[in-house]
């Protein structure tokens, strides 16, 4: 689950879902229009106002009402896959998804569509939120 302007993105085994509403009595479900399962459920972060996460095929991107998977004008399914993407854990630093996986770790910068392969991985991190 993550918080996405008045809304809440629901992440499945299935399709994603958003949920809205401004009293828990009022709140309505909307499927959403991607068919990417959440793959790595710590993969999912929130980035400038966008839901992101780990998909069989690459990251996806949820903002408003519409999904897509974000990384596909520069990897296909099978070089995503190089990522396992099962094992992605993810953070955010300065607008850029911070990721590891079993065997390495990357950067992807959604505002450039670039992705930089880092040689480092780390036991943990953390994530500060300043006043």
């Amino acid at each position: 689950i993550a918080p996405i302007e008045t809304s809440l993105v629901v992440v499945t085994k299935g399709k994603p879902y958003l949920f809205s509403g401004v009293t828990p009595s009022m709140v309505t479900s909307m499927r959403l229009n991607v068919e990417q399962a959440c793959v790595s459920a710590p993969s999912l972060v929130v980035i400038n106002g966008m839901a992101m996460y780990a998909s069989p095929d690459g990251l996806v991107a949820i903002s408003g009402t519409s999904a897509t998977v974000i990384t596909e004008s520069i990897m296909d399914r099978e070089i995503w896959q190089n990522f396992m993407p099962t094992t992605i854990k993810a953070w955010v630093a300065e607008g850029q998804y911070i990721a590891q996986y079993q065997g390495g770790a990357f950067i992807f910068d959604p505002s450039t569509q670039s992705l930089t392969r880092l040689s480092n991985t780390w036991d943990s991190a953390f994530h500060y939120l300043h006043d």
